[in-house]
């Protein structure tokens, strides 16, 4: 989840009650609102590790169950 402390609408409080509530979830945060429009490259870095990290555990994930599928057959 990405935020920032100058949200008006979001508060960085309802991003950390979010990341806590949600599985695997992390928080970035955001140096200005206008960080991921105009120099969002720290922000799709982190972005893109996180999806990698995701892919890595689901690829393991089904492959572990695989393995069980198959040794149970």
């Amino acid at each position: 989840m990405i935020a920032h402390t100058l949200d008006p609408l979001h508060p960085l409080s309802d991003a950390e009650t979010a990341v806590r509530d949600l599985r695997h979830a992390r928080l970035v945060r955001a140096r200005t609102f206008f960080e991921m429009r105009f120099a969002p490259d720290r922000l799709t870095g982190e972005v893109a590790t996180f999806l990698d990290e995701v892919a890595v555990a689901e690829r393991r994930r089904t492959a572990n169950g695989s393995r069980a599928a198959r040794a149970s057959a």
